[in-house]
């Protein structure tokens, strides 16, 4: 700035203008880039937009997908429970088979001529055996 005064006022003129037309260049140049990064965040978004829009069916597809995953799992749940309950009640049914067959060996079944057990005794064990067999409840 004291350069532009320390000279002639002709001379002055000219490095204002000069400067002035540095300065209106720069802010053209700075303008310039402006509207181009304007632009590219404008293209971005659209670009952006058009994805969200045509994600949306996918987005829709996979919320199906995990509702029926989630009610495949809770059918999963439902059958393992029922699994466990079928094997309980299989085991409990070999169980009181094996009672009743050794019950009947001790009652005098084939090849056993004695008895090893009262009759009302094995009546018992033999009706809380098969009560036990079924999953009957005794009260």
């Amino acid at each position: 700035m004291h350069e532009i005064f320390a000279t002639e006022p002709s001379e002055t003129l000219s490095a204002a203008q000069e400067a002035i037309k540095r300065g209106y260049n720069e802010f053209k140049e700075g303008l310039s880039h402006a509207y181009r990064q304007i632009e590219d965040l404008e293209n971005r978004t659209e670009a952006a937009t058009r994805t969200i829009i045509a994600s949306e069916p996918k987005r829709e597809m996979l919320k199906e997908e995990i509702a029926k995953a989630s009610q495949a799992t809770v059918t999963l749940q439902a059958a393992q429970e029922q699994a466990h309950r079928t094997l309980k009640q299989a085991k409990n049914m070999l169980l009181g088979a094996v009672i009743l067959i050794v019950l009947s060996l001790l009652r005098g079944g084939p090849g056993f001529s004695t008895s090893f057990m009262p009759r009302s005794a094995l009546a018992w064990v033999s009706y809380h055996a098969a009560s036990f067999m079924f999953g009957l409840r005794l009260s």
